[in-house]
């Protein structure tokens, strides 16, 4: 059977995940349970009437500003994060050593129309926020909104993690930093979901049913939520930065919001067909290739410590035995939990995240474990949860909003049938029609919404400042075509490319080059030349 497949994910954090942040708890709203797609809201109405979606272009700025007046009039209550106990001392102790005082990061929480394409629908979402204030002039900072990707990830600890992040002094010197947690998810109205089924569809399914925010958690919605924040803020444009799906909530808005997005960097891209079942199997074929890669380099890492890296293998033959060894004969943790051969992709995926040095650490621990005592079992274990690269189930509910209302389960077969699959995910015993059982997976049919987000295309085309894609030759989570094609979809967009491997180009310690690119943009409005490209530094 062909193994589970990772998620989009994030960029790496930079902080430990926190609770909510916001002062006070967050009840869920009371809400009714949704109509199916396409249902009208009452019998009186005239019957040839059509139920408007939240990528309905016609809904502009102008439209949704006086349908939502209330919501667009309501007044932020800021407070200091954390309520009376403030952040941990190890948030203190970083954000400080970069020039932020934690007393001065504030979160609050919003109201958001739960639909935003029927006005008549009174029931709403809370928006969990957050805002760190610029190290410069106040009267010169602007907001810079952002999103880190999964998609499910909060984007409450993403903005404040993105200090620490390096490079990025410039960018804070300019911009407030403004983050929320997508509906949904972390501290906006989150999802409460329980099930004992392992089946996907089922486990869907009984979500969607328990959770009527469920419906109303595409990329459309949320982006949204970003136009009312940006009017909130009393920004002129939006200025943004987003990673991975992070790039999808960024061209979803500036297709929407043309007039009133700013300067935009889409780093790490997919594309508008990012939810499809091809791009899925691309992606999966991509880690496999890249894993291999990362086996071949073993014998020139180098940990962070400054040692050889220990090599549990070097190469993608390696990687299948010791896979096969550990379906055979699992580690077993102190917790009695297992490390077998799923967990070995699981691991490996999450791994092919980090930099050359984290590379080597992942591979270390894994060798040694395969040969130490119980200590060092237990640390691989421990590493492994914490890296794992899946999308939980809230992250899914975005995914099937996006995914073709028309799947072109051709297209996936011929893709199948014309395609290697790398070793980490070959199964010999499996035959193509059972690995297209596994691939076919139609389970976002459960969710009446499916396919009513932008699943063909973006237009940028009316931005007034280009927006920048950038793209990673070897990213094996957002295959560097995607960024090409991201690119031709938006129309006024130029790509920066870097040359190499791994996932998030910029403000990650991979290229100073980029780094560059990105705060001359950002902070002076430089739009980097259309075929840009740069280079690792040499350490990274």
């Amino acid at each position: 059977m062909a193994s589970a497949m990772p998620g989009l994910r994030t960029r790496s954090p930079r902080l430990p995940r926190l609770a909510a942040l916001a002062s006070g708890a967050l009840v869920l709203a009371a809400c009714s349970p949704a109509p199916t797609a396409g249902a009208q809201s009452s019998a009186e109405q005239d019957s040839t009437a059509v139920a408007r979606v939240a990528s309905d272009t016609g809904l502009d700025a102008a439209w949704q500003a006086e349908h939502f007046a209330g919501l667009y009039g309501q007044q932020i209550d800021w407070a200091t994060c954390g309520g009376g106990d403030g952040f941990p001392e190890e948030y203190t102790d970083a954000l400080s050593q970069v020039g932020v005082d934690p007393q001065r990061i504030e979160c609050a929480t919003v109201k958001a129309a739960m639909n935003w394409a029927d006005p008549a629908d009174e029931r709403t979402v809370d928006l969990a926020i957050i805002r760190i204030p610029s190290t410069g002039d106040p009267e010169k900072s602007t907001p810079l909104f952002g999103n880190p990707g999964g998609p499910g990830v909060s984007g409450v600890e993403y903005t404040l993690g993105l200090p620490l992040n390096p490079g990025f002094s410039d960018i804070l010197a300019s911009y407030d930093l403004w983050g929320f947690d997508p509906r949904g998810i972390g501290a906006s109205t989150p999802l409460s979901c329980e099930s004992d089924t392992e089946v996907r569809a089922v486990k869907l399914a009984e979500c969607i049913e328990a959770n009527p925010i469920a419906h109303y958690m595409g990329t459309s919605q949320v982006a949204r939520d970003m136009e009312m924040l940006r009017a909130l803020s009393g920004a002129d444009r939006l200025n943004y930065l987003g990673y991975s799906y992070g790039t999808m909530l960024g061209a979803t808005y500036a297709t929407l919001f043309p007039g009133n997005t700013g300067r935009m960097i889409l780093d790490s891209a997919e594309d508008a067909q990012w939810a499809s079942l091809s791009h899925s199997f691309g992606q999966q074929v991509a880690v496999g290739r890249a894993a291999a890669e990362m086996a071949a380099s073993c014998p020139e890492l180098v940990t962070s410590d400054g040692a050889p890296a220990s090599c549990p293998f070097t190469d993608e033959s390696g990687i299948v035995e010791l896979k096969k060894t550990l379906d055979g004969s699992p580690l077993t943790g102190s917790d009695g939990t297992e490390f077998n051969g799923q967990s070995l992709v699981e691991f490996i995926a999450g791994s092919l995240y980090g930099s050359p040095a984290d590379r080597a650490d992942s591979l270390t621990l894994l060798s040694q474990a395969t040969s130490a005592g119980q200590e060092t079992v237990d640390a691989l274990i421990a590493k492994a949860a914490e890296s794992k690269a899946e999308v939980d189930i809230a992250g899914e509910i975005v995914a099937c909003h996006s995914f073709p209302r028309t799947p072109d389960i051709q297209a996936l077969a011929d893709e199948v049938e014309a395609t290697e699959l790398p070793g980490l995910f070959k199964d010999d015993a499996q035959s193509t029609e059972d690995l297209l059982k596994d691939l076919a997976d139609l389970s976002c049919s459960v969710l009446p919404e499916f396919g009513q987000d932008i699943t063909t295309s973006f237009d940028a085309s009316r931005v007034t400042t280009p927006i920048v894609v950038v793209g990673i030759t070897g990213d094996h989570a957002t295959a560097y075509p995607h960024a090409q094609t991201l690119t031709e979809q938006l129309g006024n967009a130029v790509l920066l490319t870097l040359e190499g491997t791994g996932h998030g180009a910029t403000f990650s310690g991979k290229s100073s080059c980029a780094d560059a690119a990105a705060s001359k943009y950002l902070v002076d409005g430089v739009v980097p030349d259309a075929g840009a490209t740069c280079s690792p530094d040499p350490a990274a």
